[in-house]
């Protein structure tokens, strides 16, 4: 049976080199949902980070917003939200969206606004060349045997393995869309992370994520020595030169091959 230990944790240092982007704005058809100016006045109305449900506030050329949107926990695919836009004082609903997680990792808006219902289908992509996989060619029986004898003492220390870069759309998605698809990628982010992230995202107006993978692995000795446990630490940024952080510490996860764990 597989053993994973995933371990999340913020850490304030970096390993190996530091990193560095820039931001290309996108123009969106509803103004209040993607925008390449910044958002000000951002603030949390609620921000329920178990229930999937999210409030917020804030400002954008001179119009005040509110937003209240809630994410189907039974699927993490589908969000509904409600846009309210302030009128001589008082937040008016101006329209509502339903965005859908597909199969194929494209991205459903529906708009409906003054009874008009409008679509459109935006991809969500992610570039990822991932190192070798730790299981390949494990003897899951023989691999067993040789870790009850003699454990982690049969592998290496450490050992930075690749740097890997990616991005994932954020124009035109709303808090709660840009946590879905952060869910998605990036199952492994605490709840808490993943809802501060978005929220982070959506207020700068930024229409990009982007992130960085640091692999460490650990190899058995022998020779050739073969991969059995591996670290990634994940950092988040605003910009493709990935110099800027979205969120300044990075979330480790650890791997072990079957038999090959601590």
């Amino acid at each position: 049976m597989k053993k994973v230990t995933s371990i999340v944790f913020l850490v304030l240092a970096i390993f190996t080199s530091s990193i560095s982007t820039s931001i290309s704005s996108a123009e969106s058809s509803t103004s209040n949902v993607s925008s390449n100016v910044e958002r000000t006045n951002f603030e949390w109305v609620v921000n329920d980070d178990l229930g999937g449900n999210y409030e917020y506030t804030y400002e954008e050329e001179g119009i005040s917003y509110r937003i209240v949107e809630s994410i189907n926990l039974e699927t993490m695919k589908d969000v509904s939200s409600d846009i309210y836009v302030k009128e001589n004082g008082e937040y008016v609903l101006s329209s509502k969206i339903s965005t859908k997680l597909l199969d194929d990792n494209n991205v459903l808006i529906s708009a409906t606004k003054d009874g008009v219902i409008t679509t459109e289908t935006i991809p969500v992509e992610s570039v990822d060349s991932s190192p070798p996989n730790i299981n390949e060619g494990v003897n899951n029986t023989s691999s067993n045997k040789i870790s009850l004898l003699a454990g982690n003492a049969d592998l290496t220390d450490w050992t930075f393995q690749s740097i890997t870069r990616g991005s994932n759309i954020a124009a035109k998605l709303t808090v709660a869309a840009i946590v879905v698809v952060l869910n998605h990628y990036f199952p492994y982010l605490p709840v808490k992370l993943v809802t501060t992230l978005s929220g982070t995202y959506y207020a700068l107006g930024t229409p990009t994520i982007y992130w960085q993978k640091q692999w460490y692995y650990r190899y058995t000795l022998t020779n050739p020595p073969l991969p059995r446990a591996e670290r990634v630490f994940t950092y988040f940024y605003t910009d493709s030169s990935y110099t800027n952080y979205a969120y300044d510490s990075p979330v480790m996860q650890e791997t072990y091959a079957p038999g090959w764990g601590p």
